[in-house]
Formats: structure tokens, C-alpha cells, sequence
């Protein structure tokens, strides 16, 4: 049950994920060059300045993909049960950010980052059953993966 293109639908949707974008690179920013920097990093962490341009990528296709769902019918059980793990989702990438760069818990980090791969694998397989921009999430779950291992590895580092 496809609607209509909804211009504000979809700016609702980006906006909701760059938002949560936004609040990650608050946490992040001040401490990419000094705490991040400070750490002792495996060959394969990402360069600081990644950070930026690489969510503001993954958040883009995030939206998409959210806006994707929400125009299936919100009403439907299914959509229902999708947008409610995008949310968790959501809120897990602003967890994992703000444990990691404004905590600086590598701990809790690594355990939210599984939290996070989990629960993006459960959306993208649930949401795959409504719409195939589901796919557009499949970046961002790679990412995670990399970042999960970034993450425990630094853990053990450090």
C-alpha cells in the first residue's frame, strides 16, 4: 500500500535522522582530536576525520529508507513493528556515539555496538518485507559491523 510522494513525509524523515546525526557529531567533535586521537588504535580504525562525511552519508540513506517504510501506511501493524526497531535503532546509534565519545566508555561502547548490529539486522529484514529501500540500510549495518570491531579491539588496547 504505496502512497504518494509526500514532500514533508520525507523531509520528516531526514530530518529525524540527521537530527540524531547531529546529536552523534556533538558527542564526537570535541573528542575526535584529542581523546580519540589519543588512543591507541588498530591498523583498521578510521581515520577521525571519517566521522563527518560518513554519517552524514549513512543518516542521508537512513532517511530515505525511513521515509520508505513510513509511506507503506503507519497504521499497519507491520510498518508498526518496522519503525519501532528504526527507532531503537536510532537511539542506539546515539547511544553507541555518546558512550563512546562522551563517556569515552570503550566497555559500553562495544556492548552497544552489538546491541546496534542486531537490532539494524532486524529492521533491515523486517522493513525488506515492506519496501526494497530496506537495502539503502544495508551501508549503514556494514559500518556498524566495522565499527563493533573498531570498538573491541580498542577496548583490549586500551
Amino acid at each position: 500500500m504505496s502512497r504518494e510522494f509526500s514532500f514533508g513525509r520525507l523531509l520528516a524523515s531526514l530530518g529525524l535522522c540527521h537530527l540524531v546525526s547531529l546529536g552523534s557529531l556533538l558527542f564526537a567533535i570535541p573528542s575526535l582530536a584529542g581523546w580519540y586521537g589519543q588512543l591507541v588504535k588498530p591498523g583498521f580504525a578510521p581515520p577521525q576525520w571519517l566521522f563527518p562525511p560518513a554519517w552524514l552519508s549513512l543518516y542521508t540513506l537512513m532517511g530515505i529508507a525511513l521515509y520508505a517504510i513510513w509511506n507503506q501506511g503507519a497504521g499497519r501493524l507491520e510498518v508498526k513493528k518496522t519503525l519501532l526497531l528504526f527507532t531503537m535503532q536510532l537511539i542506539l546509534n546515539l547511544l553507541c556515539a555518546s558512550s563512546f565519545f562522551g563517556l569515552h566508555s570503550l566497555l559500553l561502547a562495544a556492548f552497544l555496538s552489538l546491541l546496534l548490529c542486531l537490532v539494524l539486522l532486524l529492521t533491515i529484514l523486517r522493513a525488506a518485507k515492506l519496501s526494497q529501500a530496506a537495502l539503502l540500510l544495508l551501508p549503514h549495518l556494514l559500518w556498524s559491523v566495522y565499527l563493533a570491531a573498531v570498538a573491541w579491539t580498542l577496548l583490549f588496547l586500551n
